[in-house]
């Protein structure tokens, strides 16, 4: 069956938060050419795994590892696909695309949100035919809203383990509401792999659902 304008609509609407993502990496990428306060630790540590030195590690960093390999993770796959060979010379592992690896890392966090933010605070409407829909287009801008929170929001376009964090932890949270208890172990565990401090969000995750348990 065709899709009506209000469904188009509705699908359409999780392009917000990508173009809003898209737009602030691609003036930051503009603007700021070299790395950026604490960058220069992540990228150089990314650029090392990127040369295939996964045994050298900057006593500096104080975080896991997690957001380098899934960095070094999707510019081996976009190095294979056009059949050229990593390095940390290589464009697919330059400051720039490393930005925007943490963009789309970001676009998952606004999806996230939005079955979050569905869950949460239901709200529906209708089209013509009186049937109920998810106003997508409310969710994805509350999702923009929140995406804009300076503590976020600041991270969204720099090469920081702030948003690929975010993103494991919103995805545990989201996968624990909906009864998903192993994969959102499996995805809170991961999720300290990219931040330590994590732990303290999983353990509201798991009280929640045992709380949820006894109702």
């Amino acid at each position: 069956p065709e899709m009506t304008r209000v469904e188009w609509v509705t699908r359409a609407a999780v392009l917000v938060p990508a173009i809003l993502a898209s737009l602030s990496t691609t003036l930051v990428n503009y603007h700021v050419r070299e790395p950026y306060m604490d960058e220069i630790f992540h990228v150089t540590q990314t650029q090392t795994y990127c040369d295939g030195k996964f045994g050298e590690w900057n006593p500096k960093i104080t975080t896991p590892p997690g957001l380098y390999l899934v960095a070094t993770c999707i510019a081996q796959v976009l190095s294979t696909l056009t059949g050229s060979k990593l390095s940390s010379g290589s464009i697919f592992c330059s400051l720039s695309a490393l930005r925007w690896y943490n963009c789309f890392l970001g676009f998952i966090s606004a999806l996230i949100l939005i079955e979050l933010i569905s869950d949460l605070h239901p709200t529906t409407t209708k089209d013509k035919d009186s049937k109920p829909i998810t106003s997508r287009i409310r969710l994805a801008l509350h999702a923009c809203c929140l995406l804009a929170y300076p503590p976020f929001f600041f991270f969204l376009s720099m090469f920081y383990t702030d948003v690929g964090s975010t993103a494991a932890v919103l995805l545990t949270y989201l996968l624990s509401r909906r009864k998903y208890v192993v994969a959102s172990a499996v995805v809170g565990a991961v999720s300290l792999v990219f931040r330590q401090t994590n732990a303290v969000w999983i353990c509201f995750v798991v009280a929640e659902r045992i709380i949820k348990s006894y109702e």
